[in-house]
């Protein structure tokens, strides 16, 4: 074909030689014949251009061999509104595409699905963003999983109306692992069981995969697995198995990092020293220690980064627990220490693995001053709490701008991925436009760029507001003030869009 020869021209190189003329059939054959005699590289990237342009101008399908599929069975949720799904199409063609998971949230809750047309596109959506298919599922109702039984690119949608033993027998190892993770939200004993039965028979990539749907509902019940899935031949399959036992506070391997660390760590006043281990020895290795340390980690040495690698998988309310002391102390103390990088690095990756509140919350306002490296910490608090700890590193801060092109309130911010509220709301909105009045240009740009994204989170009943006090005059208005039009904008797109399904059937 000529354009996988061409392509095979493209990867060789010009330059290795002349490339044999591209065998194209018919009239392209002859039109790529024609652009032959220049330079090289020239007559390549027109061939290419040609061919791209041909091979999209249309094809002939091949006619369907075997029965056609029966027909789908009746819809049971009534169409969405009019008013929905035009707002819905919107999201396609516009620059909103990002307000497609509330689009699909509201949709559920008022209990529509999506009209036809529409099904395609929302299908090869959830194909590219795969933390939208659960929303997708709820909104498709009978006649989007006939289709998309049609199509192997959107087999993610098992289990809706198939047979389940034949998606699993059958399916590609993809299907086979969204059947998993759907069958553990539904029933996780069962979906081990089918791990288990199936465990021999499969490929590393496939043990792999399998175990990592065990992520879903993770319980104590399922440590027998998984230790013994650390003794598995395929590297693949232990770092699944230790990282998913490290989740597990009260498991065996958590319990023989505590024993191995506990020794090399003392707490005596307000002096915290540590001792480094001597040795990684083969049971370490098995419970999932990497003996050298990846170049991030190399500021660590060698003997460093296997006791970091021990704190980050015990639960850090182990040391508060242990040393009968709270976090905010333990972490002052530990930041003072000569093990500070070690010891809050460590500790943060132990809160975020554990979910633990208290110790992110002692974490990040010991890194008050240096708010931009709370990095995914700020994740583990809630919302409220989240607020809190912005609101206060922009009083701390002095505001959201910073000396030396440094803004590290900005970053905080845009790491607030939840519905904001109103107070939070106005009290950001109006620190920016604080900053704004004596800001530079550049920092415009930044606020600018911020509030764009941040038009997905702010309430949207509070568009009206948004839209006022903004120090036109200043300086760096003029690169802000595009940032903000938009975000009033979308502020105004996502009211409606939300308005639309008072009324909820078309």
């Amino acid at each position: 074909m000529a354009w996988q020869e061409l392509v095979q021209t493209a990867l060789r190189g010009t330059g290795q030689g002349p490339a044999a003329a591209p065998q194209g059939d018919g009239r392209l054959g002859s039109v790529l014949q024609g652009l032959e005699g220049g330079e090289p590289e020239r007559v390549l990237l027109s061939q290419l251009a040609v061919t791209a342009l041909w091979q999209r101008a249309g094809w002939t399908p091949a006619p369907a061999g075997g029965e056609p599929p029966a027909p789908c069975e009746a819809e049971t949720l009534p169409v969405c509104s009019p008013a929905a799904a035009s707002h819905l199409a919107a999201l396609f063609t516009t620059r909103y595409r990002d307000l497609l998971p509330e689009w699909l949230g509201a949709a559920a809750a008022a209990g529509v699905r999506v009209p036809y047309r529409v099904l395609p596109a929302l299908l090869d959506q959830g194909r590219q963003q795969r933390e939208l298919r659960p929303a997708i599922r709820k909104v498709m109702d009978r006649r989007g999983a006939w289709l998309a039984a049609q199509n192997p690119a959107w087999s993610y949608v098992v289990g809706e109306g198939e047979d389940d033993e034949t998606l699993w027998q059958t399916g590609s190892r993809e299907t086979r692992q969204v059947y998993l993770e759907r069958l553990r939200a539904e029933d996780r004993v069962r979906a081990r069981d089918r791990i288990v039965e199936a465990w021999g028979a499969e490929g590393a990539r496939e043990r792999a995969a399998f175990l990592a749907a065990l992520g879903t509902a993770l319980g104590p019940d399922d440590e027998p697995l998984l230790e013994q899935a650390l003794d598995d031949r395929s590297k693949e399959v232990r770092t699944v198995a230790a990282d998913l036992l490290s989740r597990l506070p009260s498991s065996a391997l958590v319990r023989r990092m505590i024993e191995r660390a506990a020794p090399l760590l003392s707490i005596a006043g307000d002096s915290l020293q540590a001792t480094l281990p001597s040795e990684c020895t083969k049971e370490m290795l098995r419970d999932g220690i990497e003996p050298k340390p990846q170049w991030e980690d190399k500021k660590l040495g060698q003997r460093g980064w296997w006791l970091s690698q021990m704190l980050r998988t015990i639960p850090p309310s182990h040391w508060s627990e242990s040393w009968k002391r709270p976090p905010a102390q333990l972490v002052e103390i530990a930041v003072k220490s000569d093990w500070a990088t070690l010891l809050v690095e460590a500790w943060s990756q132990a809160a975020l693995r554990h979910r633990d509140v208290e110790w992110a919350w002692a974490i990040l306002n010991a890194r008050a001053e240096k708010a931009f490296q709370a990095g995914d910490l700020s994740d583990v608090l809630p919302p409220d709490r989240l607020e809190a700890f912005v609101l206060g590193a922009i009083k701390a801060n002095g505001g959201v701008g910073g000396k030396d092109h440094n803004h590290p309130v900005l970053g905080l911010i845009n790491r607030c991925h939840h519905p904001w509220s109103a107070p939070f709301t106005r009290a950001v909105l109006d620190a920016f436009r604080r900053e704004l009045e004596t800001a530079q240009p550049h920092l415009g740009y930044q606020i600018g760029s911020t509030l764009r994204g941040l038009a997905r989170f702010i309430p949207p009943e509070l568009a009206g507001e948004a839209e006022q006090g903004w120090p036109t005059e200043a300086k760096a208005w003029e690169h802000a003030s595009q940032g903000e039009s938009e975000m009033i904008q979308t502020l105004h797109f996502r009211k409606a869009m939300l308005e639309a399904f008072r009324d909820k059937a078309g």
